[in-house]
């Protein structure tokens, strides 16, 4: 677990020190180190509260920036087929890596073949933020089933984005609460969909990522949100499909084999393992 943090100001208030101190009460999700790039030309900031997993060494550190210094990546979450990922990366285009975190292998990857061809083959449990600095655009992006959160919108004429809403707790932030969001938290004891509590502050759903660019992002519209993987299409379509009929032994089989490989991908840590039974 890790925290991301965000914020376009267009105030010209938010100074380093302030987003520092905002930054801290992401604390708790990742102690290890806090991280912050900025960019002056737009007053961009992206920070990043580590909880160290992999490659306990500085060099894993986030926010990370990439090996041709156009990106910049604050990641929460794992990458469970990093490795292999790192494999077919170096053998087609020779790379020598920095680190043998999870981290510097999304990035890379993005670098080398782009997000969309990415999203395609990690494995994982992630949110990530990724801000391109010579285009001055943000890609924002939520794993396959939620499982880490990650929250965008507008406040008080800045935009924002963060693994947490504990961040607008500070007064800096005038935060309203959604009637609508509300409501559905009374009925159903969640807040569904894309709401948040917070009025001016929607989640990103699963299996999607938003793109902005700088300008787009001045004109206060929310962005297309795009899904790169809907499970239910994805049912539907093997429906369609003529499966061979195999026996309740291969049924067994089968399901052990994957159970067991999914489990030994989830293995990989420079920490001691707790295991949830």
């Amino acid at each position: 677990m890790c925290g991301i943090l965000g914020l376009i100001d267009f105030n010209n208030k938010i100074n380093h020190n302030f987003f520092l101190k905002i930054l801290k009460t992401l604390e708790h999700r990742g102690p290890d180190n806090l991280g912050v790039y900025y960019d002056e030309n737009v007053n961009f900031f992206i920070g990043h509260a580590r909880l160290s997993i992999l490659d306990l060494r500085k060099e894993a550190n986030q926010p990370m920036i990439s090996s041709n210094k156009n990106f910049i990546l604050s990641f929460n979450g794992e990458i469970y087929n990093h490795l292999k990922i790192r494999e077919k990366l170096k053998n087609k285009f020779n790379i020598d890596w920095i680190t043998t975190s999870d981290t510097e292998t999304l990035l890379r990857s993005i670098e080398l073949i782009g997000i969309e061809d990415t999203l395609e083959i990690i494995d994982g449990m992630y949110s990530f933020a990724l801000w391109n600095i010579r285009e001055k655009s943000l890609v924002l992006v939520r794993d396959r089933f939620g499982e880490k959160p990650l929250y965008y919108g507008y406040l008080n004429n800045r935009f924002i984005f963060s693994s947490d809403l504990t961040v607008l707790k500070d007064k800096e932030f005038i935060t309203k609460i959604d009637k609508r969001s509300f409501q559905h938290y009374i009925n159903f004891n969640n807040v569904g969909g894309d709401m948040s509590i917070y009025e001016g502050i929607k989640k990103l759903e699963p299996g999607s990522y938003i793109k902005l660019t700088y300008e787009n992002i001045k004109k206060y519209f929310y962005p297309k949100v795009n899904k790169y993987y809907d499970k239910l299409s994805i049912i539907k379509n093997n429906k369609k499909n003529n499966f061979k009929k195999i026996s309740d032994y291969e049924i067994c089989s089968n399901v052990k084999s994957i159970l067991k490989r999914s489990v030994d991908e989830k293995l990989i840590s420079d920490v001691p393992i707790g295991s949830f039974l």
